[in-house]
Protein backbone atom coordinates (compact mmCIF):
# COMPACT_ATOMS: atom_id res chain seq x y z
CA UNK A 1 0.00 0.00 0.00
CA UNK A 2 2.89 2.59 0.87
CA UNK A 3 4.00 1.94 -2.60
CA UNK A 4 1.00 2.94 -4.46
CA UNK A 5 1.20 5.80 -2.31
CA UNK A 6 4.76 6.73 -3.28
CA UNK A 7 3.65 6.06 -7.07
CA UNK A 8 0.67 8.57 -6.52
CA UNK A 9 2.64 10.96 -4.96
CA UNK A 10 5.23 11.02 -7.52
CA UNK A 11 2.83 11.13 -10.46
CA UNK A 12 1.08 14.49 -8.53
CA UNK A 13 4.74 15.34 -8.26
CA UNK A 14 5.40 15.29 -11.98
CA UNK A 15 2.12 16.59 -12.78
CA UNK A 16 2.80 20.00 -11.26
CA UNK A 17 6.56 20.00 -12.22
CA UNK A 18 5.08 20.05 -15.71
CA UNK A 19 2.47 22.53 -14.59
CA UNK A 20 5.25 24.88 -13.42
CA UNK A 21 7.34 24.24 -16.51
CA UNK A 22 5.39 24.67 -19.05
CA UNK A 23 4.39 28.37 -18.05
CA UNK A 24 0.53 27.95 -17.00
CA UNK A 25 1.04 30.14 -14.12
CA UNK A 26 0.85 33.34 -16.11
CA UNK A 27 -2.94 33.23 -15.72
CA UNK A 28 -2.57 32.68 -12.41
CA UNK A 29 -3.61 35.19 -9.74
CA UNK A 30 -1.34 36.74 -7.02
CA UNK A 31 -0.79 35.43 -4.12
CA UNK A 32 -3.08 35.92 -1.23
CA UNK A 33 -2.13 38.65 1.63
CA UNK A 34 -1.98 36.27 4.59
CA UNK A 35 -3.35 38.89 6.67
CA UNK A 36 -6.74 38.96 4.57
CA UNK A 37 -7.28 35.36 4.44
CA UNK A 38 -9.69 34.34 7.26
CA UNK A 39 -7.75 30.72 7.04
CA UNK A 40 -4.52 32.72 7.44
CA UNK A 41 -1.69 29.42 9.34
CA UNK A 42 -1.19 29.82 13.21
CA UNK A 43 1.15 31.61 14.68
CA UNK A 44 4.58 29.90 15.01
CA UNK A 45 4.12 29.57 19.16
CA UNK A 46 2.83 25.87 19.65
CA UNK A 47 0.91 25.44 22.64
CA UNK A 48 -0.68 22.08 23.69
CA UNK A 49 -2.73 19.56 21.37
CA UNK A 50 -6.45 21.01 20.71
CA UNK A 51 -8.82 19.80 22.26
CA UNK A 52 -11.24 18.03 20.11
CA UNK A 53 -14.85 18.41 19.76
CA UNK A 54 -17.84 17.45 17.45
CA UNK A 55 -17.26 18.25 13.76
CA UNK A 56 -13.59 18.45 13.40
CA UNK A 57 -13.72 22.10 15.13
CA UNK A 58 -11.33 22.84 18.40
CA UNK A 59 -11.15 24.60 21.45
CA UNK A 60 -11.54 28.27 20.57
CA UNK A 61 -9.73 29.07 23.86
CA UNK A 62 -6.62 27.25 22.61
CA UNK A 63 -4.08 28.04 19.87
CA UNK A 64 -4.88 25.93 16.74
CA UNK A 65 -1.67 24.27 15.91
CA UNK A 66 -3.86 21.31 14.50
CA UNK A 67 -7.08 20.36 13.03
CA UNK A 68 -8.45 17.77 14.72
CA UNK A 69 -11.45 15.82 13.07
CA UNK A 70 -13.78 13.82 14.79
CA UNK A 71 -15.75 11.01 14.03
CA UNK A 72 -18.99 10.70 16.24
CA UNK A 73 -20.69 8.23 14.83
CA UNK A 74 -17.33 5.93 14.26
CA UNK A 75 -15.85 6.78 17.77
CA UNK A 76 -12.38 7.85 16.26
CA UNK A 77 -10.06 11.49 15.38
CA UNK A 78 -7.70 12.15 13.29
CA UNK A 79 -5.34 14.97 13.87
CA UNK A 80 -4.74 17.15 10.61
CA UNK A 81 -2.23 20.14 9.94
CA UNK A 82 -3.92 23.45 10.82
CA UNK A 83 -4.38 24.38 7.50
CA UNK A 84 -6.94 21.89 6.52
CA UNK A 85 -9.10 23.82 8.86
CA UNK A 86 -12.00 25.61 6.41
CA UNK A 87 -10.38 23.64 3.04
CA UNK A 88 -12.20 20.33 3.73
CA UNK A 89 -15.27 18.98 4.39
CA UNK A 90 -15.96 15.89 6.72
CA UNK A 91 -19.34 13.12 6.16
CA UNK A 92 -19.79 10.34 7.42
CA UNK A 93 -22.18 7.44 7.21
CA UNK A 94 -22.78 4.17 6.36
CA UNK A 95 -20.05 4.24 3.52
CA UNK A 96 -17.72 5.44 6.21
CA UNK A 97 -16.22 8.72 6.95
CA UNK A 98 -15.09 10.43 4.02
CA UNK A 99 -12.32 14.11 4.39
CA UNK A 100 -13.25 16.07 0.90
CA UNK A 101 -11.27 18.90 -0.24
CA UNK A 102 -13.20 21.82 -0.94
CA UNK A 103 -12.62 23.05 -4.63
CA UNK A 104 -12.13 26.61 -4.78
CA UNK A 105 -12.17 27.06 -8.93
CA UNK A 106 -15.73 26.42 -10.35
CA UNK A 107 -13.75 25.60 -13.96
CA UNK A 108 -11.74 22.77 -11.77
CA UNK A 109 -12.36 19.37 -13.49
CA UNK A 110 -13.51 17.69 -10.43
CA UNK A 111 -15.47 19.11 -7.36
CA UNK A 112 -14.80 18.64 -3.93
CA UNK A 113 -12.37 15.09 -4.37
CA UNK A 114 -12.05 12.82 -1.55
CA UNK A 115 -8.67 13.10 0.25
CA UNK A 116 -9.40 10.30 3.35
CA UNK A 117 -12.51 7.44 3.26
CA UNK A 118 -11.92 5.22 6.18
CA UNK A 119 -14.59 2.49 6.38
CA UNK A 120 -15.39 -0.06 9.29
CA UNK A 121 -13.92 -3.29 7.13
CA UNK A 122 -14.66 -5.72 9.76
CA UNK A 123 -13.44 -8.10 12.43
CA UNK A 124 -10.13 -8.54 12.84
CA UNK A 125 -10.40 -12.35 11.80
CA UNK A 126 -11.91 -11.24 8.48
CA UNK A 127 -9.40 -8.12 8.17
CA UNK A 128 -6.46 -11.51 7.92
CA UNK A 129 -8.74 -13.36 6.10
CA UNK A 130 -9.11 -10.99 2.88
CA UNK A 131 -5.85 -8.77 3.05
CA UNK A 132 -3.67 -12.39 2.45
CA UNK A 133 -5.65 -13.26 -0.53
CA UNK A 134 -3.12 -12.95 -3.65
CA UNK A 135 -5.76 -13.07 -6.84
CA UNK A 136 -7.04 -9.91 -6.34
CA UNK A 137 -5.76 -6.55 -5.17
CA UNK A 138 -6.52 -5.00 -1.81
CA UNK A 139 -6.82 -1.28 -1.64
CA UNK A 140 -7.13 -0.79 1.89
CA UNK A 141 -4.72 0.09 5.10
CA UNK A 142 -5.14 -0.53 8.23
CA UNK A 143 -5.50 2.45 10.33
CA UNK A 144 -6.79 1.15 13.46
CA UNK A 145 -8.65 -1.26 15.88
CA UNK A 146 -11.91 0.06 18.16
CA UNK A 147 -13.44 -2.67 20.14
CA UNK A 148 -12.40 -6.03 17.54
CA UNK A 149 -13.60 -3.77 14.33
CA UNK A 150 -10.86 -2.75 11.95
CA UNK A 151 -10.96 0.59 10.66
CA UNK A 152 -8.96 1.08 6.84
CA UNK A 153 -8.02 3.64 4.40
CA UNK A 154 -8.76 3.34 1.15
CA UNK A 155 -6.44 4.33 -1.46
CA UNK A 156 -6.74 7.51 -3.33
CA UNK A 157 -5.47 6.58 -7.10
CA UNK A 158 -7.02 9.17 -9.45
CA UNK A 159 -5.56 13.14 -9.46
CA UNK A 160 -8.31 15.05 -9.16
CA UNK A 161 -7.65 18.55 -11.06
CA UNK A 162 -5.45 19.81 -13.95
CA UNK A 163 -4.27 23.57 -15.39
CA UNK A 164 -7.66 24.87 -15.33
CA UNK A 165 -7.44 24.99 -11.34
CA UNK A 166 -3.73 25.74 -10.24
CA UNK A 167 -4.91 26.70 -6.80
CA UNK A 168 -6.31 23.82 -6.28
CA UNK A 169 -4.24 21.35 -7.59
CA UNK A 170 -1.44 22.98 -5.46
CA UNK A 171 -3.17 23.02 -2.32
CA UNK A 172 -4.46 19.31 -2.74
CA UNK A 173 -1.26 18.18 -3.37
CA UNK A 174 0.03 19.15 -0.58
CA UNK A 175 -2.81 17.91 1.78
CA UNK A 176 -1.75 14.37 0.28
CA UNK A 177 1.47 14.45 1.29
CA UNK A 178 0.23 14.94 4.44
CA UNK A 179 -2.39 12.30 3.93
CA UNK A 180 -0.09 9.46 5.34
CA UNK A 181 0.85 10.90 8.83
CA UNK A 182 -2.95 12.03 9.51
CA UNK A 183 -4.15 8.43 9.34
CA UNK A 184 -1.30 7.27 11.31
CA UNK A 185 -3.28 10.11 14.01
CA UNK A 186 -6.24 7.59 14.17
CA UNK A 187 -7.15 7.54 17.39
CA UNK A 188 -10.06 5.86 19.40
CA UNK A 189 -12.48 7.68 21.56
CA UNK A 190 -14.66 5.99 24.85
Amino acid sequence: MKGVRRIVKRIIFFMLAVFVLTGCSSNVPPPQNPAQNSEASPASKPEAPSTPVPGGQVDGNRQETSYVMVSQKYGFSLEAPASWKGRVKISEDNDGFIVRHLTASQQASAQNPILINIIEYGSEAYWDQESKKEDQPFPYEKVGVINGKVFASIAVLDFPYDEKSPKDMKEYTEMMDSVEKVLKSFKAHP
